[in-house]
């Protein structure tokens, strides 16, 4: 998927994949990651989530990378906060106190422009991306994080045939990606009843929704 098009998505404020509640799997399965007040949690494809400001109200500091430049200012605006904006590297950066958003294309990102990360959580952001793009998306943050960290992963699945995105997938193609680095363990696997009128346009009639979690 270019970068275009989801910059486009943010252009048009066509953005119906944004949540405007704190994610209920963050809040179930925080524990699961073993954090500590003062730990860093990287938040790929951020977008302008409220999961980012739950997770620093527990303490943490959150580092997270987005394209969209509106999605950077929005969340911040929306929270009446005037973030500190410089310029590093390839990236933007907004940052207040313990919230540090990279406007920036992820495959930029360099372990040098993030302190060091403690975990990862991955609300939908693999399933943004094609499949062909997906070895390179966990072999690039595992170069810039290491693979010391623990991960929350947050996916979708279907057997149906869909218009992505969200391109589905399923636990096979997860120990395919993540197993040469982590241990991966299914959390949390359940039927959606209700789905999105969005998601069942695009052919998503039947989807399961899926919590992993890499140690």
């Amino acid at each position: 998927m270019e970068n275009d098009y989801w910059l486009s998505r943010w252009q048009e404020n066509d953005i119906p994949f944004h949540e405007k509640e704190v994610n209920a799997d963050l809040v179930a399965y925080i524990e699961q990651l073993n954090l500590h007040p003062g730990d860093s949690v990287f938040i790929p494809l951020c977008g302008k989530t409220r999961d980012m400001l739950w997770l620093a109200e527990q303490g943490f500091h959150v580092v997270g990378v987005e394209l969209s430049a509106i999605a950077c200012r929005d969340f911040f605006a929306e929270l009446n906060i005037k973030p500190n904006i410089t310029k590093e590297n390839k990236f933007t950066k907004y940052q207040y106190k313990n919230i540090e958003l990279f406007c920036g294309d992820l495959f930029d990102l360099t372990s040098k422009d993030v302190p060091r990360i403690q975990a990862v959580y991955d609300c939908k952001a693999l399933i943004a991306l094609p499949p062909d793009l997906r070895k390179k998306y966990v072999g690039h943050f595992v170069k810039c994080c290491g693979n010391k960290i623990r991960i929350l992963l947050l996916t979708r699945e279907t057997n149906r045939q869909v218009v992505a995105p969200p391109y589905p997938i399923d636990e096979a193609e997860i120990n395919m990606l993540y197993g040469p680095y982590f241990n991966v363990q299914l959390l949390k696997s359940q039927q959606i009843e209700k789905i999105p009128e969005r998601l069942i346009n695009k052919g998503y009639t039947e989807m399961l929704e899926a919590v992993y979690l890499m140690a």
